[in-house]
């Protein structure tokens, strides 16, 4: 049997995509057709967390179809050399049944034995089971390399070795009982030992690709349902589907072969123009990283939203009015009122007509200011009666409605920058204000000029400049984005290569139809990331609403 699985082992590295679908067929034929290797090591606990002493243990299995004796089987165990630690008595084993073999810690054992196996650590180290007529073993090899030339069961040096556990962890059979008589292929590392009992069937499914959109007048969510490993286990899954965290749908799903992947399409039960929380969990029996089992999303669908400060300008050029720019992406169909304060408490009140929308410009001298800035729509300027200074040395800017505070900015003034407005960065998370570098000095009633991005052409709307990043030089990572639509909504973050969010550099964030967002490398807490590879997941949707786009790119950090 070994020589069947060498053999298709070779042929298949240039057609690994095929091996990949064949393994699982592969392995049960030889299972099914191999029956005379009918008691096998099936889980091994070797270096046991603390003390090894009293905690070691074996399992055996009967993978064949008769009853074995076990009378006068031998366990045996290798540093440099095999030697017998236990000796059966008399003992049935029947078909599909394991047998445990454990030292005086472990209450579930069958027999107690000192067995005392080795611990692995620099080379290889083995444990054999050895039929009582000394005909048939099973041996597993663990670590590398093997420089006391351990046979395996062939009789000649192994060079199939399981890997070295750590303390606490198992080696455990892939599948009960199925041997290919490659230690490597067969074994692997099991968190949650099962002694006694069937192993676990180590698989990895995951959620790919959501998609929520809306068809005419129907909310719909598309996703695949991705088997990321290397089996195929007959057991079924299921997919429960949640609304503002309540269950609204599970569905039952089959057996999904290794390697491959299902679509869903599943209409969800949304008739009014609400925001909702939309959730989905794939439950999976034995799922070696439930980090990719779940997803959850908010979906926020046209609906009015109060303005914000988006530009000012505190020290303009001799004769120029100071102004205010204020941005409002969903505008109320009724009229509201609100009040501008400044940090001393002087205050402005104004109303905003029913329908106001996209840049409003507030000030105090509505005449003087279109002649400074004629290309903006007359009706977006509103003139205040009464005006709360703004300080060129420092001040507050606080925008209140109904006594509650909607937005406000505080700036630290200066000399060096007459004539330029400050505007809000749409480029990261959180708010940052940078003075505009627009040749006028400004950009009241039109985008901001920090949000266009420096000359850089592309195709696609996604375009990643900095990659390989070196944070600790100053450098940052920037990701320039062109899209369709003239405001969008953006979420933005950073993971590492084992699914943890590391930074969040937008959440649902309104920006232009061009701009960037950068990154310098740093977590959440400031830190800068260790070197290595990290995946940055983009969502972009239309403030409008529509279909949601997303994208999957790889950044590098090279702290060296």
């Amino acid at each position: 049997m070994e020589k069947v699985v060498h053999e298709f082992l070779e042929w298949s590295r240039p057609h690994r995509w095929l091996s990949y679908a064949c393994y699982s067929a592969l392995i049960m034929f030889l299972f099914c057709a191999s029956l005379s290797a009918e008691v096998v090591i099936n889980e091994l606990m070797y270096d046991p967390i603390d003390a090894d002493t009293g905690k070691e243990w074996i399992e055996l299995f009967n993978n064949g179809t008769s009853t074995v004796n076990l009378a006068g089987a031998k366990i045996q165990k290798a540093g440099a050399t095999f030697e017998t630690v236990f000796t059966f008595p008399a003992f049935l084993l029947r078909p599909g049944r394991y047998v445990l073999v454990g030292e005086s810690q472990v209450s579930q054992a069958a027999f107690i034995a000192t067995l005392q196996f080795q611990n692995g650590g620099s080379a290889t180290d083995g444990v054999r089971y050895l039929s009582s007529d000394e005909s048939y073993t099973d041996t597993v090899l663990y670590d590398y390399p093997n420089t006391s030339l351990l046979p395996d069961d062939t009789g000649i040096p192994g060079s199939g070795w399981a890997e070295d556990v750590s303390a606490g962890y198992s080696l455990a059979r892939k599948w009960d009982g199925v041997d290919t008589n490659d230690c490597s292929v067969d074994f692997i590392a099991e968190l949650n030992p099962t002694p006694g009992y069937a192993n676990h069937v180590d698989c990895d499914f995951a959620l790919r690709n959501p998609l929520v959109y809306q068809d005419n007048s129907s909310w719909i969510l598309s996703v695949w349902v991705v088997n990321c490993s290397e089996i195929s286990p007959a057991f079924s899954l299921k997919l429960l589907v949640s609304l503002d965290n309540q269950a609204c749908q599970t569905l039952d799903l089959n057996p999904i072969a290794a390697l491959d992947s299902t679509e869903l399409t599943i209409a969800l039960p949304i008739y009014d123009m609400d925001n909702h929380i939309i959730g989905l969990e794939l439950q999976v029996q034995d799922d070696s990283n439930p980090v990719n089992n779940s997803w959850n999303y908010t979906l926020v669908q046209s609906q009015p939203t109060l303005p914000l400060i988006n530009e000012f300008m505190y020290d303009p050029q001799p004769g120029h009015p100071e102004w205010i720019e204020l941005h409002v992406e969903q505008p109320y169909v009724s009229e509201l009122d609100y009040e501008l304060f400044d940090n001393a408490g002087n205050s402005g009140d104004f109303s905003l007509p029913a329908g106001a929308g996209g840049y409003i410009i507030l000030c105090n001298h509505r005449d003087i200011f279109l002649s400074a800035f004629p290309e903006c729509a007359q009706s977006t300027v509103l003139e205040l009666n009464a005006w709360p200074q703004l300080n060129n040395t420092g001040d507050s800017i606080i925008l209140r409605s109904a006594n509650a505070t909607i937005d406000s900015v505080s700036y630290a003034g200066d000399s060096y920058h007459r004539g330029q407005s400050l505007e809000r960065s749409n480029m990261s998370a959180p708010v940052s204000w940078r003075y505009s570098v627009d040749p006028s000095g400004a950009t009241p009633g039109r985008q901001n000029s920090i949000d266009i991005p420096p000359d850089v052409t592309f195709s696609g709307r996604l375009k990643l400049e900095g990659s390989p990043l070196h944070p600790i030089s100053g450098a940052s990572l920037r990701l320039y984005y062109q899209l369709p639509d003239a405001t969008s909504r953006v979420s933005c973050h950073v993971y590492d290569l084992q699914g943890r969010k590391q930074r969040s550099l937008a959440t649902n964030l309104t920006v232009g139809q061009s701009g960037y967002i950068e990154w310098d490398g740093a977590d959440i807490h400031g830190k800068y990331l260790a070197r290595g590879l990290y995946i940055i997941l983009w969502e972009s949707q239309s403030s409008t609403g529509g279909k949601i786009y997303r994208k999957q790119l790889t950044a590098v950090i090279d702290r060296g």
